[in-house]
């Protein structure tokens, strides 16, 4: 094996911009990566990393570092990597393998040595250290991406359930294939197609998750369509039959209908025998109507009047879904029928700043009055759904959950919409689709498709 170091790829090396809005823009970060060759046997390898004074905060690089890391060590069979830090300074050197350390334990790597030495003068240090897979983890070659609402909100710093590290890697949903697993998982196997709801670290090539929160994908299914069921259909089946039990023929309201999460609820609510009601922009009314549902244009009047008007005897809705959020929240629940219920499951209208963070307390806070004191709403009720904290608190519900939609997709019982396939280089096109808004479905990266 020669000792020539060569760069890395343009994406690994030079200056990173981590995202083109939002608070987040401000994670820039200055350096170079270099990988040795990897050994014959392609069992592990090393990166040199180079410390600059231009390094603001040593987590940020070590967030990066640890990243860069990732996409490494998912070249061979063994994991093993070692690590190498080129530092200008004693302090900075030691700041940045305890956040190393600390990143490592959060993503399920096992640091198993330091050697520190100065061997270059004062203001050089070389670090050491030998990173490989870690318990109870698995490491997965990922074969499809989604993309969606919930990670633009993320890159804009306004979603409640990750608040960082910078630089971090969106996508909060996964399919892929287990290439390795760490010690003590006894399932899934290698080799086995697996889904995952990461929250983050989805538009990647590979990514560590913990092996209690896969779930098995049978072989026989599009991993594009596989990878609408962890956040858009699950979310949609556990608000249609954990919240509530609703009966065959029962009526629902769906709130921007032709959202990822919106045409979930559609497809699945004609799967089990439920009329179905959606508000979306004129551009969208097809993509309601494919479902079988009544589609209302929600600008072209008063939608609680449509809804009146379209349910029996203008009563109202068994159950609406919004995720709006905001002072939106008493719109729809205008929109129930006596004893039906609003499940509020997201706050949009902060996220793109149309409204405050109290404005959307305030939408909460309703939500809780009107569950407490229903008796005095004609016994109509309302609740606040959250997928992440109910996987935490449920996580056998979300597993069986999650087996069930796989199901009913590999038998063709529901139909999820996928408008477009693209590679990863993609990313920022797709977050600007997303921003646009009127979709009608959802895009799919794709790790194995080469860039134009």
């Amino acid at each position: 094996m020669t000792d020539e170091v060569r760069p890395l790829d343009d994406a690994r090396s030079g200056s990173l911009d981590n995202a083109h809005d939002g608070p987040f823009h401000q994670a820039r970060v200055h350096f170079r990566c270099y990988q040795q060759p990897v050994f014959n046997d392609r069992s592990t390898g090393v990166l040199v990393l180079h410390w600059s004074r231009q390094i603001g905060k040593s987590f940020t690089l070590a967030a990066w570092a640890v990243d860069r890391l990732l996409a490494k060590l998912s070249a061979g069979g063994n994991p093993g990597w070692l690590v190498t830090v080129l530092s200008n300074s004693r302090d900075n050197g030691s700041e940045f393998v305890l956040k190393c350390r600390e990143i490592c334990d959060r993503l399920g790597l096992v640091i198993e040595a330091v050697d520190r030495s100065a061997g270059l003068g004062y203001s050089n240090m070389k670090m050491e250290a030998r990173i490989t897979l870690g318990a109870r983890v698995g490491r997965i070659k990922v074969l499809a991406a989604g993309t969606g609402f919930t990670d633009t909100m993320i890159r804009r710093g306004r979603y409640p359930d990750f608040k960082g590290p910078l630089p971090f890697t969106p996508g909060y949903e996964i399919v892929g294939v287990i290439e390795k697993t760490g010690t003590g998982v006894v399932a899934p196997r290698e080799g086995e197609m697996v889904a995952d709801l990461s929250v983050v670290g989805g538009y990647a090539q590979y990514a560590i998750r913990p092996a209690r929160f896969l779930v098995s994908v049978p072989d026989s299914i599009d991993p594009a369509e596989a990878v609408c069921i962890p956040l858009a259909y699950l979310t949609a089946f556990q608000m249609l039959t954990r919240c509530r039990n609703l009966p065959s023929g029962a009526t629902i309201l769906v709130i921007g209908a032709s959202g990822t999460v919106g045409t979930a609820l559609l497809d699945l609510a004609r799967h089990l025998g439920l009329k179905a009601i959606g508000t979306c922009s004129a551009a969208n009314l097809a993509v309601i109507e494919r479902f079988g549902a009544a589609a209302i244009d929600y600008r072209a009047g008063d939608f609680v009047t449509a809804v009146r008007e379209l349910t029996l005897r203008g009563a109202g809705v068994d159950i609406a879904f919004d995720a709006i959020g905001g002072s939106h929240f008493g719109r729809s629940f205008a929109c129930l029928a006596p004893g039906g219920l609003l499940v509020g499951y997201g706050s949009q209208t902060m996220a793109v700043g149309r409204e405050s963070l109290i404005a959307a307390g305030l939408g909460l806070a309703r939500l809780k009055l009107w569950s407490a004191a229903s008796f005095l709403f004609g016994g109509r009720s309302a609740m606040f759904y959250s997928i992440t904290a109910r996987r935490l608190k449920q996580l056998d519900e979300f597993r069986a959950d999650m087996a069930t939609l796989f199901d009913l997709l590999r038998d063709g019982s529901i139909h999820p919409v996928v408008i477009d396939r693209l590679p990863l280089a993609a990313a920022r096109e797709v977050h600007v689709r997303i921003d646009a808004g009127g979709l009608g479905g959802k895009i799919v990266l794709l790790p194995s498709l080469a860039s134009s």
